[in-house]
């Protein structure tokens, strides 16, 4: 199947027909139907939606634009390639874990630093007023 709409402008015809044969290839091979990943740039391959949610989401927010074999909704991987993906599927778990420690680590720090140059201005205030 020809992959190449994944690339191409969300609005063009070549898109839409790309999403609509996506969503029906999902639709054949999902267990679940209300359970499946969706790819959009938001959710990652990780969270699950309906065809309808996931239809939309690719309109609004985009396809990750190198999912170009469809593991998470079915297909075969070639074998020649069959480690590289599971290793990219390590490194992409392993990669959004430590994003979520991260960003949870920086926004106690600022919270910190703001925490402590807020008591820094009342007390420079207080020997101001006094």
């Amino acid at each position: 199947m020809d992959r190449a709409w994944i690339k191409m402008d969300r609005r063009s015809h070549e898109y839409e027909v790309g999403v609509d044969m996506f969503l029906d290839f999902v639709s054949r091979h999902a267990s679940d139907p209300n359970q499946i990943r969706c790819p959009c740039l938001d959710c990652g391959n990780v969270k699950p939606g309906t065809i309808r949610t996931i239809k939309d989401h690719l309109f609004c927010i985009g396809i990750i634009n190198t999912y170009d074999v469809w593991y998470y909704h079915g297909e075969d991987v070639p074998s020649s390639s069959s480690t590289n993906v599971k290793s990219s599927n390590y490194k992409e778990d392993h990669f959004r874990d430590n994003t979520v420690e991260m960003v949870q680590a920086a926004h106690e720090l600022v919270i910190q630093k703001s925490l402590s140059s807020y008591l820094l201005m009342l007390r420079n205030q207080s020997t101001l007023v006094v």
